[in-house]
């Protein structure tokens, strides 16, 4: 049987589908560097935070009754993301070397996963603002410089590195605030930053700083304590590199982040409802090729911990 413009249409959707999941699976995505990735069969998922257990005491014939505190809940919400897209069907009939086909899939790509990735980087750019996606569930922003350390507690903690500019010497000072971490009973965590996230307007403030096995803000030739190895010289501690996060979808380009990726996945999720997916939006007309591209999931967080930053304006 010949193939006619109508029955050539049966291989446009299966090849555009094709070459967009060719290119939407090379493109880089940082979402699991920051958050617990699970997959979801509901309309929304609650995240419950539970506080730390006390230290264990004496026995002195009688076993002491104790149970976590109980901490805050956060409702994750399974939103859905979908566009109608419409092309030419001439143009892909036509498309005798398929660069048309090929340009059409990976714009359709790209614009998904620049979505998702601003998804993931919203509680960042909203981190210091009571409202929104930067509101935590203890009911302050992300970084805040009185979180609550639980729903019934009175004790406050900071995250909050105020609004230095990133340089060696407050990146230092950032690996000092976080090796004083506190859980909500008062007691020490073990926690150490091992990861940077900030905007590409600093980067070769960052890279300097992180780089360098000399100082770089004296000509004293001090060795620098952030290059290499955190912990390098401390027995009985993780001793962790610094790796670097250069995000495009922050959108300011001075503030930045410090974080204890390990810790802070223990809090942060993200929940995949529906896989992303190109289907036909209709049946063929005679004009034009109609495809959907839709998928649904919901991300959160539950505790601050973790996760410092600067809300810093140069």
């Amino acid at each position: 049987m010949a193939a006619t413009s109508n029955t050539h249409n049966a291989f446009l959707y299966p090849a555009i589908r094709k070459a967009y999941f060719n290119h939407f699976t090379q493109l880089k995505s940082k979402i699991s560097t920051f958050y617990s990735i699970e997959n979801s069969d509901k309309n929304f998922e609650t995240m419950v935070q539970l506080g730390a257990m006390q230290d264990i005491p004496v026995f002195n014939g009688t076993l002491s009754k104790s149970q976590p505190n109980q901490g805050y809940t956060k409702q994750v919400s399974m939103q859905r993301w979908g566009l109608q897209v419409e092309i030419e069907r001439d143009l892909l009939e036509d498309d005798q070397t398929g660069a048309i086909r090929r340009g059409f899939s990976q714009g359709l790509a790209e614009s998904s996963r620049r979505t998702r990735e601003k998804y993931a980087m919203e509680p960042f750019n909203g981190a210091f603002t009571a409202s929104g996606s930067g509101l935590g569930p203890d009911g302050v922003a992300l970084i805040s410089a009185a979180h609550p350390t639980t729903a019934s507690s009175t004790l406050t903690f900071s995250n909050s590195l105020g609004t230095v500019p990133f340089t060696y010497a407050n990146l230092q000072s950032a690996v000092q605030t976080s090796l004083q971490l506190r859980d909500d009973q008062g007691n020490p965590i073990s926690s150490m930053i091992d990861r940077i996230l900030y905007h590409p307007a600093i980067h070769s403030r960052v890279l300097e700083a992180v780089i360098s096995t000399d100082r770089p803000d004296t000509g004293s030739r001090a060795r620098s304590t952030v290059n290499g190895n955190l912990m390098e010289r401390v027995e009985d501690e993780d001793s962790p590199k610094l790796k670097l996060t250069c995000s495009r979808y922050l959108t300011n380009p001075f503030r930045w982040f410090v974080m204890d990726e390990q810790l802070m996945k223990k809090f942060w999720m993200w929940f995949d409802r529906e896989p992303v997916d190109v289907t036909k939006a209709s049946d063929w007309n005679t004009l034009m090729v109609l495809l959907a591209i839709t998928w649904r999931c919901g991300r959160g967080f539950v505790d601050w911990r973790g996760v410092y930053g600067s809300n810093a304006t140069a």
